[in-house]
């Protein structure tokens, strides 16, 4: 791992943009970008922590933010923001569980379930490459938007996305976001 780096992103100072192609990632495969507030590797380990499976401390002894900006198959997606250790699904809190959003398949709340998928009545139609840009406002709130030839579908709103879907990401959460910027690792 020592042969291994991590940039660190500010989404506050300057969007992550990128292009994927899903088209090959079928049901019960899942292809992620995650953005995690870790430690930099050292020889023999990566470091790695996050709030689901490796609870470790993060980046200067911190809480192990979690981002994740993308995980999905070529029929539905999520992304998520994990802010605070433990917890359960529906707690309210972006814990292990993550506040959370869908778009694409039946999982989505009803009017996204058709912005994302296979085939030309979706929005966002996986068969095809699209971009994906993830950006952090001054109070913290992540947004998540894709584009695909000029069509664009939000992944991630605050107000929308929850634990359980719906319920807002908690101001606290929000803070905790915010100050995560810049300590966020992505393996280069």
């Amino acid at each position: 791992w020592a042969r291994h780096s991590y940039v660190r992103l500010d989404l506050g100072a300057s969007p992550l943009r990128f292009t994927i192609d899903t088209s090959n990632v079928p049901c019960g495969c899942l292809a992620c970008v995650y953005l995690v507030s870790m430690p930099d590797p050292e020889a023999g380990r990566s470091n790695y922590c996050d709030m689901a499976e490796n609870v470790a401390p993060g980046y200067r002894g911190q809480t192990c933010i979690e981002m994740d900006i993308l995980e999905a198959n070529s029929h539905a997606m999520q992304a998520a923001i994990h802010t605070e250790v433990g917890g359960e699904y529906g707690s309210g809190n972006c814990d292990r569980n993550g506040c959370f959003m869908r778009v694409g398949g039946p999982q989505a709340d009803r009017p996204r379930q058709n912005s994302y998928g296979v085939g030309n009545d979706r929005r966002i139609n996986s068969a095809r490459p699209f971009d994906v840009e993830a950006s952090v406002d001054v109070q913290g709130r992540t947004t998540i938007m894709l584009r695909q030839e000029g069509v664009r579908v939000t992944s991630f709103d605050p107000r929308l996305a929850g634990n359980p879907q719906g319920q807002g990401v908690p101001a606290a959460a929000l803070q905790k976001t915010l100050s995560a910027q810049g300590t966020l690792a992505l393996r280069v």
